[in-house]
């Protein structure tokens, strides 16, 4: 089952970091919904669940249950995640010869964002969470860093029903995947002055698959632009990518927060505290690092060497040459000894 968390396992793991820090969030009461609450307000015009789902319907179980139903996808989202943040990470699969001048390839990832499906009557939205603004939740500033923080909604879709069991709602999320949404896409607003794009075709846009696993989501949409002046094959007038979407469930049970050294080189978060004294923000940086947990707590505290409990695992694209394998493989493997001197 190595495949279900290969695409995702590394950017995850160093972004779980980014998750962890600070208390901020929208006004609490716009917040504090109850599910069942939300529920029962809300059913009154909605379909039976066997009238959006048919069991025509190609369906795969996971995080998000996907549901194919011809041209259209739906999400299945348990209530129980919603509110909950998730890694959204969006990639180009494959990109057009000469694309960004050569610098853009296939695989190269276009966003990563902190997003969280929530609901509002009969519509799911998705919002775009943002850590860089805290204040600890019982300070008074905490309303108005909240109120000054206000998450932009990414996406929108009218809830088309509720399972059977009425634990999960039903969303159509075509018009996720298939219109241009900046956040999502793989053309940048420079590129697209450069090959002067016109516009998304949605007639030649599509969902190409849709893949659930136990903690994340992989869709794959072809996106077509008309262009004056594409970067290959200018006869066609269009940009063709594949785009690839991951989203995934962080933890519930954040990182502790290591406080950025500046006699250490390394990646590093910039974060705003506004409960300062100094009547200003405080802003310091942490680092972003990696997840690594002795499995046996003791010995680790006595100096010997102990395994993870999740090791760092790196996947070599499987369009890698032969011949150069070994290398990549022992280039990563080196890593080792310096992990092996912090005790992993």
């Amino acid at each position: 089952m190595i495949r279900k968390i290969s695409a995702i396992g590394v950017i995850a793991a160093l972004c779980f970091g980014c998750q962890s820090q600070g208390k901020v969030a929208e006004n609490p009461q716009a917040n504090s919904s109850n599910s069942s609450t939300s529920f029962k307000k809300s059913t009154g015009d909605l379909k039976a669940y066997h009238e959006v789902i048919a069991g025509a319907a190609k369906s795969d179980e996971g995080l998000f249950t996907t549901h194919r139903m011809g041209d259209k996808l739906y999400f299945e989202i348990p209530l129980t995640l919603l509110d909950k943040d998730m890694l959204l990470v969006s990639r180009i699969a494959r990109v057009p010869s000469g694309f960004g001048g050569g610098y853009v390839n296939a695989g190269s990832k276009v966003n990563e964002q902190v997003i969280r499906w929530t609901q509002r009557g009969n519509f799911i939205d998705v919002k775009v969470i943002s850590f860089e603004n805290q204040s600890d939740e019982n300070s008074p500033i905490y309303q108005s860093v909240a109120a000054n923080n206000f998450f932009p909604i990414l996406y929108s879709a009218k809830i088309s029903a509720y399972s059977e069991d009425k634990s999960a709602v039903v969303v159509e999320v075509n018009s996720l995947f298939e219109t241009d949404i900046e956040a999502i896409n793989g053309v940048s607003s420079s590129l697209k002055k450069r090959y002067k794009v016109k516009k998304l075709d949605q007639n030649r846009s599509y969902i190409e698959s849709a893949q659930a696993y136990p903690k994340n989501v992989e869709i794959k949409h072809v996106m077509t632009y008309e262009a004056e002046e594409p970067p290959e094959r200018s006869q066609a007038g269009t940009i063709s990518l594949l785009m690839n979407q991951s989203m995934i469930l962080l933890p519930d049970d954040m990182m502790q927060p290591r406080l950025a050294d500046y006699r250490v080189g390394w990646f590093t978060t910039q974060k705003y505290n506004y409960d300062s004294e100094e009547l200003k923000s405080d802003d310091y940086e942490i680092i972003r690092r990696w997840r690594l947990v002795p499995k046996d707590v003791e010995a680790y505290k006595r100096g010997e060497l102990v395994e993870p409990v999740k090791p760092i695992v790196y996947y070599l694209d499987p369009g890698t040459p032969e011949k150069w394998r070994p290398y990549f493989k022992q280039g990563i493997e080196d890593w080792n000894v310096a992990f092996e001197a912090a005790q992993f």
